[in-house]
Parts: structure tokens; sequence; C-alpha cells
């Protein structure tokens, strides 16, 4: 039994969303309200006893990442009931802010577990304004616990999650986990092509592989001092980040945000070179 479906959320959930998941769960199935679902809801306690605590937490995490199979990507049988639950709030939320409601259908495209978090979160905090940087984190969280830290590796699967294609997920899962953030996204490629020859990778290898290419040969240009600051801009922009909307990219000076709305000055190119290579080893290890 994996816990985190049983709680029908993502193995990346924050404590608050676990709790929310728990109470609205024993809302809908306590047995004084409802006969018949003892045993589910004895499944439930359990694993809220454990996600619950952080140490049990962590030492259960450890566990799954050992025991990984093909069911870490099974829909939680709990998650649409859960959202089922949550429907009535949910339904006031859309009334106000209808474009919520095509951002978290189209969390449900990668998992039902990441589309219940998201509606979760967005019930617990009430922070409808931030909905798509919520939805971004929670997105890219869910494809770094199972893909990694590679950008390259996790958009690889992003359309692969799109296309509902487990077994090659599957895959990408084992070489991250065996190898970590050592192996290129060519490899993986390749690999795939070989094992799932009925599935056309040509889309992606291309795309992908540009990517690792484009993004060395600007570190090396980097290294080397010969970088312009068009390779800066692209380099910024591929790591996740965008020019901030007062300053933007000028002369020497540069002004830059992520997803999350977090904003970074940096008065010359020297400053901001560094930084971009710190965020390069972090995301490429």
């Amino acid at each position: 039994m994996d816990y985190y479906q049983t709680l029908g959320v993502a193995r990346t959930a924050e404590d608050f969303v676990i709790k929310a998941a728990y109470k609205a769960l024993m809302k809908a199935y306590h047995p004084d309200k409802n006969k018949g679902f003892e045993e589910k809801v004895k499944q439930i306690n359990v694993a809220y006893e454990t996600l619950s605590n952080p140490s049990k937490r962590a030492e259960y995490d450890s566990e799954l990442e050992v025991n990984t199979d093909e069911s870490s990507f099974a829909d939680s049988p709990f998650s649409d009931d859960l959202e089922e639950r949550l429907q009535n709030d949910w339904a006031v939320i859309i009334d106000y802010y209808p474009e919520i409601e095509e951002c978290r259908l189209s969390l449900k495209c990668y998992s039902n577990s990441l589309s219940t978090n998201f509606v979760l979160v967005i019930l617990e905090t009430k922070n409808v304004k931030n909905y798509s940087a919520i939805a971004n984190s929670l997105k890219s969280d869910f494809l770094k616990s199972y893909f990694g830290n590679n950008q390259c590796i996790n958009n690889l699967a992003e359309q692969l999650l799109k296309r509902r294609l487990r077994d090659p997920l599957l895959e990408i899962n084992k070489a991250v986990r065996f190898f970590g953030n050592n192996i290129e996204t060519s490899r993986i490629i390749e690999r795939l092509k070989h094992k799932f020859p009925e599935i056309s990778f040509n889309e992606f290898s291309d795309e992908f592989i540009e990517i690792d290419e484009v993004l060395k040969r600007i570190i090396v240009k980097i290294q080397n001092g010969n970088a312009k600051q068009d390779d800066l801009k692209l380099l910024s922009l591929r790591l996740g980040f965008k020019p901030a909307l007062t300053v933007g990219f000028f002369k020497n000076s540069w002004r830059i945000e992520d997803l999350n709305k977090r904003h970074w000055s940096f008065s010359n190119d020297n400053d901001f070179q560094n930084f971009l290579i710190k965020q390069y080893k972090i995301k490429f290890p």
C-alpha cells in the first residue's frame, strides 16, 4: 500500500496538504456518517500516522526510493474521490477565477494526485492570485521527485507524461535513480529508442540534445571569457529565469526573476555570469 496514494496526494506534498487531504477524506468516510468504509478508514489512518510524522515520513520515503516500481506512476484511487468531495468549495473558487480550472486540468494530464495537491493548496491558502506560480512549483517538484534535477530530462519526462507513455517514464526513473544527475539526456533517448522501437522519439531527440549542447557551449564561452550578452540571456532563460518587468536586460545591468517571483539584480556581467554558472551546476550537476 502506497501511503501517498491512499491519501490521494503526490509524494512532494507539503505537510499542510497532507493534513488537509486527511481531514477531507475522514469527513467523507467517517464511520459515524458512512457505514461500510471501516477498512478504508483504517488505511487512511495508517497512512496519515506515518506521513504526518516527519521522522516516520523520511524513513518511509527512503524505503520508497529503494522499492520504486511501476506503481509509482499509478494514479491514486483516492485522488478523483477526494476532488469530488472538495467539489463544492472548488466551485466557489472557479466561479470567481474560472482560469484556475484550466490550470488544474493541465496538471491532471500529468497526475491525478498532482491535480489534487493543487486543489488542496489553493483551498487551504486562498492564494488565488498566484495560482500559476503555485502550479508551476508543484509540477516542478513532482518532476524532480521522479526524474532528478536535470532540466532537459524533466522536459522529456513532461512530454511523455502528457502522452501517458508510462513504460518509457519508468525507464527514465530507473536510469535517474541509478546514475543520479550524471546521465546525459541524449543517452536516455537512445536507450528509449532501442527499448521501445514502437514509439517514435524523433520529435524529442533534436530538441533536447540541442538544449544540452547549446547550454554547454555557453558555459564554455563564459569560462573562456568570450560570452556575449545574448549568450547570457539565452542561458538565463533556459535555466528558468526571465527579465523582471520593471527593468529586464539592459546594457551591463541585469535584473531577473524566477517562477516564484523572486528577484536578483546584478550590476555587471561578471557577477551575473557567476550566478548563472552556479545555477547551471545546480540544475545539471
